[in-house]
């Protein structure tokens, strides 16, 4: 995806969920005078290496791992390094003090917008302004919903139909 910021800044973003030899959670920002590289789901804190499968074919040592022979990067603590008991505290402590949580529903809104900004301008051939989509609930269930019970555009994603 080739997104254009407001001040005219350009990112290009290359996502997804299932790649050749594991989850990668990296992002890489290459600016004019310096590079910034973040390992996001901090996938190489451990390292561990193994000549053959059998070796560690009893335990468990990242998500999505096709073999457990050769180098592989075991999560110590899994859901600690992905964030997940830092989200749920930041949560409860936003109800406890009557605050907003750090990450709430309107930046969710905000990165569906631009993902299914990106799915209608590769299906189109077109830029598609993210003020097109201001109004999610309005692009998504403009007519209802269709006779399979999903949002209108919701098969748009990898499948082609709509």
């Amino acid at each position: 995806m080739f997104l254009t910021f407001e001040d005219e800044t350009k990112a290009t973003v290359f996502a997804n969920d299932v790649t050749l030899g594991g989850v990668v959670n990296t992002v890489t920002v290459q600016l004019s005078n310096s590079v910034v590289k973040c390992n996001l789901s901090g996938g190489d804190a451990c390292q561990a290496y193994a000549p053959a499968p059998e070796i560690f074919s009893e335990e468990y040592l990242t998500e999505k791992l096709e073999t457990k022979a050769g180098w592989s990067f075991p999560a110590p603590d899994e859901d600690w390094m992905r964030g997940y008991p830092q989200e749920m505290q930041d949560f409860m402590e936003s109800i406890c003090f009557d605050r907003d949580p750090i990450s709430d529903g309107e930046l969710g809104k905000e990165v569906v917008r631009v993902a299914y900004a990106s799915y209608i301008a590769a299906e189109e051939g077109r830029k598609v302004e993210i003020s097109e989509l201001r109004n999610l609930k309005e692009v998504l269930f403009d007519e209802g919903c269709g006779q399979d019970g999903r949002a209108k555009g919701a098969g748009i994603v990898g499948t082609g139909d709509s």
